[in-house]
């Protein structure tokens, strides 16, 4: 402030006769150390204003389309708490497909073996379509997953370079130190929930082909007229498919949207 005023008063007995009314003062936009530089130009009906350079300093992209300045908070929380909600709804449309599949299975309970193996194999087929179309790695939400997981890795070396660069002051530095660490939480979670898919992916792979060893058990003994034991094999198949619905269940539990909020530069981000 000393050196604002000392450059105000210098420019006022430049500008002697000139009414201080016409004098315009643009502040500057970050003050760090160092000579203020100070000039006179000159504007339109005679007024001046004092010009004070301004000295950026580098910033990171902290989110897909974001920019760490004071206008555009990051909103790496926010973006990751998005995807890994996408992802935990993704995986319930499809607990609750299969448990829909597997409630119309057991109305052939009372059936005969052949057509309680045509259940089994409805149910395996069912299950083969959710992995294909609501899990693929080509979804949409997946694909945006993997995307926001490749930026913030970008995010972090950068981070992690600057926060090492000596031509950066040494309080920027550990700035991006602090939020290197941040983004890396967030990344850890959403790494986390994008593995949930592949584990479920593959545990519904596994049960579909579980389903269909037992469909064809069920019409191994359709052919030997076994009729109780393909009812109690049928059993076995709907208690294999509820239980494993039960452990999806928990898998998507842990699939958590909700995270603390985020801060950078001591401003939080919700």
């Amino acid at each position: 402030m000393n050196k604002i005023n000392s450059a105000l008063e210098m420019v006022r007995r430049a500008l002697a006769g000139v009414r201080v009314s016409h004098l315009k003062i643009a502040a500057p936009a970050l003050l760090i150390g160092g000579c203020l530089g100070v000039e006179a130009q000159s504007a339109p009906s005679g007024q001046f204003k004092l010009v004070v350079p301004s000295i950026s300093v580098p910033s990171i992209s902290l989110a897909i389309g974001g920019s760490a300045t004071d206008t555009n908070m990051p909103t790496v929380s926010k973006a990751t708490n998005g995807v890994v909600a996408d992802i935990q709804a993704q995986l319930k449309v499809v607990l609750d497909s299969v448990e829909a599949a597997t409630a119309k299975m057991t109305t052939a309970t009372h059936s005969g073996a052949r057509e309680q193996a045509q259940a089994v194999d409805t149910l395996a087929a069912r299950i083969d379509t959710l992995v294909k179309n609501n899990l693929g790695d080509d979804s949409p939400f997946l694909h945006q997953a993997d995307e926001l997981i490749r930026k913030m890795d970008e995010q972090i070396k950068l981070a992690q370079s600057r926060a090492g660069d000596p031509q950066i002051l040494p309080q920027v530095q550990q700035e991006y130190a602090e939020t290197a660490t941040q983004i890396r939480d967030s990344l850890t979670r959403l790494r986390s929930a994008r593995a949930a898919v592949n584990g479920v992916r593959s545990d519904l792979l596994t049960q579909a082909q579980g389903l269909r060893e037992r469909k064809e058990f069920l019409g191994f003994l359709a052919d030997a007229q076994i009729g109780e034991s393909a009812a109690d094999a049928f059993v076995q198949a709907l208690m294999d498919v509820h239980n494993f619905c039960r452990r999806l269940e928990k898998t998507i539990a842990g699939v958590d949207p909700n995270t603390p909020p985020l801060i950078v530069e001591g401003k939080v981000v919700n």
